[in-house]
C-alpha cells in the first residue's frame, strides 16, 4: 500500500496542530503512558542494583554527597554510568520515534494501530542505526534534550537525585556558568536540527543532506520555528502548573474525608514526593508529543520541496508478530509486576531509596501515642509519616526474642526482674500498658515475630538489639526471624555493643548495621561492620557528618522532637531522625525546604 503526505498550506498552523492533537492522540498517551510506567518500573530496580553492588565492591553502603567525587571517578562506576545512559537514551529515542511515526500517519488519515505500531517502529529504529553508522544516535539525544528542557528543569528542581547532584555540583567554581552556557549551546543544536528528523523519516534524505537541508530551512522560518519551540514549552509549563493545582487540590479533598486532623499535614508532606513524580511523567509525555507535533507540522507547511513523499507499507499477515509481540508484551510486565510487588513487599536498594531526603524514625513505636514498644504503638507508627519504626529487642529466659527497652521491667510493667531471667510465658502475664493510660491496661509484652509479621510490607524497622551476658544467643536469633520473613531489606539492626554488630554481619552481611554511639569521639566512619553511625543529637556537628558521609556512612540522629533541632540537623545534613513526633517532623522539615507558604495555606484551608 502507498500512504500519500501532502502539505496542507491553506490551514493555520496552530489549528491544524491541536486538530491533530484532538485526533486519535487518546491511543498514543495510552500506550506512551504505559510504556513509561513500564520504563520507569523495571530500570529504576535495575539501576538502584548495579549502583548498589557498585558500592558494596568499593566498601560502602551508602551513596552520599561527600562520596560523589570519590566514588564517580572510579573506571568501573563511570561504564555503569554510560551504560545506564545509553539504555535510558535508547528508551526515549524509541519512544520519540513512535511518537513521529504515529503523528505522521494521523496526520495523512491512516488507519492505527497503536500496539502494531510499537513492533515496526522498533524495525525502524534499528534500520536508522544502520544507515547511520549510528551516528543518529548522539544528534538524537540533542534533539531529546531540546525537547525536553522542561522535564530537565523538574527533575532538577524536585526529584532528590538530580536535586542533590546539582547542589553538590553549584559548590564548584564556572558550574552554573558552564550550566548555563551549555543550555545556549542545546538550543542552538536544536534548532538547527529541529526538522533533521523529519527530513530523514518523512522523505527519507540520508543523515548528512538532512542536516544541511534542516539548517536551510529553519534559517528560512526562524521564528516561526522559535515560537513553535517556545510556545510549547510555556504550554507544557502551564499544564504541569495545573495539573499540580488539582492534584492538590483531590489531595486535600480526600485528606478531609479520611484523615484524621492531626495526620493531614503530615500525609500530605509525604504525598507531595510522588506528585511531583506524576507530573515529570505527564510532562514528559506531554512535551514530547507537542513538540514531535509542532515540528511534523511546521515541517509540511514550510518545507520547499513540492514531491509527494511515498512510504512503503509492508501488508504481511501479523500473526506470528502478534504473537512474538504479545508474548514479550506479557513477559515484561509479568517482570514489572513481580518487580514492583517485591520492592513494596521487601522493601528496595538501601544505598539510593532515600538518596537526598531525611527519613523519619519513630521511637519505639509511637511512644507519645501509646506505650513504648507495644503492639498498639507499633500499628500507631505504621499509620504515621515515619519512615522506620525502631523497636528494642532482649531474649527471655528460655530464649522468645520479645519486645523492652530497660533492662529492668519495672518502669513499663511495675514488676521488678529482668527480662532474661524469666520466661515468655511469665512475661506475658505483666501489664505493659497500664502505666501509660487506663486505655492500654492489660496490653501484653509483644514478640518481635508478631512485629515482623505486623510490619511485613508496611514500614522498615530499625531493630535495637539490648544483649547482655545472659542473652549469647540473641543476635543469632534476631537474624534468623530477620531471615525467615524477608526483613533483610526492610530493617536495619543496631547496638551499643559494637560486638552484636560483628555477628550479626558474620551471619548475614547484607543486613544493615548502625553504631549507637555513646560519644562523638573514634574513627567509626573507618569500621566495615557499620553502616551508619547512630548519634546523640547533641553529639552531631558538620564534621562527624562531613568524615561519615565520605566514607560511605549515614548519620542517624536520636531523639529529636522539637522545631530548632529539626531545622539544625537538616542543615547540617543528617539523614535519619529519630523521635517520639514523626508527623510533627515531617511537618518542620517540609517547611524547612521552602514549602512554608503551602503549609500555611493548608491549615487555613482545613
Amino acid at each position: 500500500m502507498k500512504v500519500k503526505i501532502e502539505k496542507n498550506k491553506k490551514r493555520n498552523i496552530i489549528s491544524e496542530m491541536f486538530s491533530l492533537l484532538a485526533k486519535e492522540m487518546g491511543k498514543l498517551y495510552i500506550v506512551q503512558f504505559i510504556y513509561m510506567g513500564v520504563f520507569f518500573l523495571l530500570l529504576s530496580p535495575f539501576f538502584s542494583a548495579i549502583i548498589t553492588n557498585l558500592l558494596q565492591m568499593e566498601g560502602y553502603r551508602y551513596l552520599t554527597q561527600e562520596l560523589m567525587p570519590i566514588f564517580f571517578r572510579k573506571p568501573l562506576v563511570i561504564a555503569a554510568i554510560i551504560l545506564m545512559f545509553f539504555m535510558v537514551c535508547v528508551c526515549i529515542q524509541y519512544i520519540m520515534l513512535y511518537s513521529f511515526e504515529f503523528i505522521k500517519r494521523s496526520y495523512t488519515n491512516e488507519k492505527i494501530s497503536a500496539i502494531m505500531l510499537l513492533f515496526t517502529t522498533g524495525q525502524k529504529y534499528i534500520l536508522l542505526l544502520k544507515q547511520s553508522y549510528g551516528r543518529i544516535f548522539l544528534t538524537w539525544i540533542g534533539i531529546a534534550l531540546f525537547y525536553n528542557i522542561p522535564v530537565i528543569y523538574l527533575t532538577g528542581k524536585f526529584l532528590p537525585v538530580p536535586k542533590v547532584i546539582i547542589k553538590a555540583l553549584s559548590k564548584y567554581p564556572y558550574v552554573s556558568t558552564s550550566f548555563s552556557l551549555l543550555v545556549v549551546l542545546l538550543c542552538i543544536h536544536g534548532f538547527l536540527r529541529f526538522f533533521r528528523l523529519s527530513y530523514i523519516l518523512f522523505e527519507g534524505k540520508k543523515e548528512k543532506e538532512s542536516r544541511k537541508l534542516s539548517i536551510k530551512l529553519y534559517m528560512k522560518n526562524i521564528w516561526k520555528t522559535m515560537a513553535m519551540w517556545m510556545g510549547n514549552n510555556l504550554l507544557v509549563v502551564g499544564i504541569a502548573i495545573l495539573f499540580y493545582l488539582i492534584s492538590v487540590l483531590v489531595t486535600i479533598g480526600l485528606l478531609v474525608l479520611f484523615v484524621p486532623n492531626t495526620l493531614k499535614i503530615a500525609v500530605f508532606c509525604t504525598i507531595q514526593e510522588h506528585i511531583y513524580n506524576m507530573i515529570l511523567v505527564v510532562v514528559l509525555v506531554l512535551g514530547m508529543n507537542l513538540q514531535i507535533t509542532g515540528s511534523v507540522i511546521l515541517f509540511y507547511h514550510c518545507s520547499p520541496s513540492q514531491k509527494v513523499y511515498e512510504e512503503e507499507i509492508p501488508q504481511n499477515a501479523f500473526g506470528i508478530k502478534k504473537r512474538i509481540l504479545g508474548g514479550a508484551l506479557i513477559l515484561i510486565l509479568g517482570v514489572d509486576l513481580i518487580v514492583t510487588y517485591d520492592t513494596i513487599r521487601n522493601g528496595g536498594s538501601v544505598s539510593l531509596q532515600h538518596f537526598g531526603q531525611i527519613c523519619i524514625t519513630s521511637h519505639r513505636g509511637d511512644s507519645a501515642a501509646a506505650p513504648e514498644n507495644t503492639l498498639p504503638a507499633i500499628e500507631s507508627a505504621l499509620k504515621s509519616t515515619a519512615d522506620y519504626i525502631e523497636i528494642d529487642v532482649q531474649e527471655t529466659k528460655d530464649g522468645e526474642v520479645v519486645l523492652m527497652h530497660d533492662d529492668n521491667l519495672l518502669r513499663t510493667t511495675g514488676f521488678y526482674g529482668k527480662v532474661s531471667d524469666m520466661t515468655y510465658k511469665e512475661l506475658k502475664n505483666l501489664d505493659a500498658g497500664g502505666w501509660f493510660s487506663k486505655e492500654y491496661t492489660n496490653t501484653k509484652i509483644p514478640t518481635l515475630k508478631e512485629v515482623l509479621k505486623l510490619c511485613k510490607g508496611k514500614k522498615k524497622l530499625n531493630i535495637e538489639i539490648k544483649t547482655g551476658v545472659n542473652m549469647p544467643e540473641l543476635e543469632k536469633k534476631v537474624v534468623t526471624l530477620i531471615e525467615k520473613y524477608d526483613f533483610v531489606r526492610q530493617c536495619v539492626v543496631t547496638s551499643v555493643y559494637k560486638e552484636s554488630l560483628n555477628k550479626v554481619k558474620e551471619l548475614n552481611e547484607d543486613i544493615v548495621t548502625g553504631y549507637i554511639l555513646s560519644s562523638a569521639y573514634g574513627r567509626y566512619y573507618l569500621d566495615e561492620e557499620i553502616d551508619f553511625l547512630s548519634m546523640r543529637d547533641s553529639f552531631v556537628n558538620e564534621r562527624v557528618i562531613r568524615l561519615a558521609h565520605k566514607y560511605g556512612k549515614e548519620v542517624h540522629v536520636w531523639t529529636v522532637n522539637s522545631e530548632r533541632d529539626v531545622i539544625r540537623l537538616s542543615q547540617l545534613g543528617v539523614d535519619n531522625i529519630i523521635t517520639d513526633k514523626p508527623d510533627y517532623v515531617r511537618q518542620e522539615l517540609y517547611e524547612n525546604t521552602g514549602n512554608k507558604i503551602i503549609i500555611e495555606l493548608l491549615r487555613v484551608f482545613l
